[in-house]
């Protein structure tokens, strides 16, 4: 209990740069200015408890006042988490490594010659590379006033456009873009299966992403406020402006909806926060959906350590808020992208497939090593840090909860010391969830959590992919995605039709 209530008072002297910050500008500079984030009747009750709490931190988390000296862990305040739910570092050394390096090396040199085209393209090239109808929304703006870019594919080389196809929006996932549904070759990616049968087919790009960085106000080169978002802002502001524009160009009434990771996080949250947008969605298909995540044993899980701590601020004024995932100036100005660097033998088979394998999981049998570079080259993108400290709190807390400014900043933001807990029974519209039994990220344990904290009558269906190796990237990369995820999603809205 006396942890609980450091951390608690710790919480109040880190300097979140986003309560500070707006604390700075209500206090200080225009009291009432429209972008405070506390409203100025509360800066007085702040003030008493950050008082009250002070004396205690000096009084309760010193060390040498509790009797236990040189012990700097007890000034690591800490909170409890739930346990992983399994290693983080499970890899499959020493015989199925050397199976698996030598299955690289032997696709490699058989397909030698063979190069993914799309290697180089992003999503609007890719899109007519194929022959498939583009049409671009460059300019979606949000309530909050960001401009999002928005790909459409209304017809194809077997489906022509035409009125009245049912609509699906698909939804990446975190330090992804729309290309990220673009991974496979040709007709194998989700996006082209869809268009092919017959599908108006939309590609998000959420805020902060390389095609949605711009702003009515902020420079996202200049100005720190533009990165002052994280996947709730997503959930609200961005997701309602896309489905609105969906529903304006087809003339539906609702759509379909396919979101991996993040992007069934943000599915989520505007459905509990926005009650009528449930109406808008004919059904919705998480996969992996990273929403109840407390249980997560990916390796990124050791730096859930420095969140709540002034180590979180120093990276956070360092990165300037955000995470530049979309380019690397040391390879443009050597002429290279990053799958040119995973286009050599040795580098693919000993570095890049490695690092897929210690983020994601070990799945050899589902790698297309001839297709590595292309991917490795798309599954970076930019995105808010705070996005990423979010994920991070809710895996510390075993929540789903809303973002946690500390004790007195929640005070004044919800009215309680803790920030509250999305109410999944908001959720009504018609949802399937697909998860995998190697997803590090989203274990069984916390997919099972999500499926409770939902009514009973919205789950329509729970899928466990049937391959025990299939991680969470594999969603988007596997070799067999397609039949294994894909066909079945669009199986099932066929019953909508």
């Amino acid at each position: 209990m006396l942890n609980l209530e450091c951390k608690r008072a710790h919480n109040e002297f880190s300097v979140n740069p986003i309560l500070f910050q707006s604390l700075l500008v209500c206090n200080i500079v225009v009291p009432f200015h429209k972008m405070c984030y506390l409203k100025t009747r509360h800066v007085l009750i702040y003030k008493i408890i950050t008082i009250i709490y002070y004396l205690r931190v000096i009084v309760q988390c010193d060390p040498l006042t509790r009797g236990i000296k040189n012990d700097t862990e007890n000034l690591r305040i800490q909170i409890n988490q739930c346990p992983p739910a399994n290693s983080a570092f499970t890899f499959p050394y020493p015989g199925e490594y050397e199976r698996h390096y030598e299955q690289c090396i032997a696709e490699i040199a058989e397909k030698r010659k063979l190069v993914n085209p799309d290697q180089d393209l992003r999503t609007p090239e890719i899109i007519l590379a194929y022959n498939y109808e583009l049409v671009t929304y460059d300019e979606v703006v949000t309530e909050d006033d960001y401009i999002l870019t928005v790909f459409r594919i209304p017809g194809g080389p077997k489906s022509p456009r035409a009125v009245g196809k049912p609509a699906v929006l698909l939804h990446h996932g975190l330090l992804t873009a729309s290309d990220n549904w673009l991974l496979q070759y040709g007709d194998r990616n989700l996006a082209f299966k869809l268009a092919d049968a017959g599908y108006d087919v939309w590609l998000a790009n959420a805020r902060g992403t390389d095609f949605s960085q711009r702003h009515n106000y902020y420079n996202p080169y200049r100005d720190g406020g533009y990165w002052q978002f994280g996947f709730h802002e997503i959930a609200i502001y961005d997701l309602p402006a896309v489905i609105d524009l969906m529903l304006n160009e087809t003339g539906n009434k609702d759509i379909f909806y396919v979101g991996h990771s993040m992007g069934a996080t943000i599915y989520t949250i505007a459905l509990s926060e926005i009650p009528e947008l449930n109406e808008k969605i004919r059904a919705g298909f998480l996969l992996a959906p990273a929403v109840h995540i407390g249980h997560a044993y990916n390796p990124l899980r050791k730096l859930t350590k420095i969140v709540g701590t002034p180590i979180q601020d120093l990276v956070y004024n360092f990165l300037k808020g955000h995470f530049n995932g979309g380019s690397n100036k040391i390879l443009e100005l050597m002429g290279l992208s990053p799958g040119d660097v995973c286009t050599p033998t040795a580098l693919r088979c000993k570095l890049c497939e490695n690092i897929m394998f210690f983020l994601y999981g070990f799945n050899a049998p589902q790698t297309n090593y001839t297709n590595l570079p292309n991917v490795m080259s798309k599954i970076k993108n930019t995105c808010s840090l705070r996005t990423v400290i979010h994920f991070a709190q809710n895996m510390i807390s075993c929540e789903f909860r809303k973002w946690d400014y500390g004790m007195a900043g929640n005070l004044a933001a919800y009215g309680s010391f803790q920030p509250p807990n999305y109410d999944l029974h908001g959720v009504t519209a018609a949802t399937y969830i697909f998860y995998a039994e190697n997803d590090n990220f989203i274990p069984s344990v916390d997919i099972e959590t999500t499926r409770d904290a939902m009514r009973p009558e919205t789950i329509k269906g729970l899928y466990k992919i049937d391959f025990s190796l299939f991680n969470h990237l594999d969603f988007v990369v596997a070799v067999d995605a397609d039949k294994l995820v894909y066909n079945k999603i669009l199986e099932l809205m066929q019953v909508y039709l």
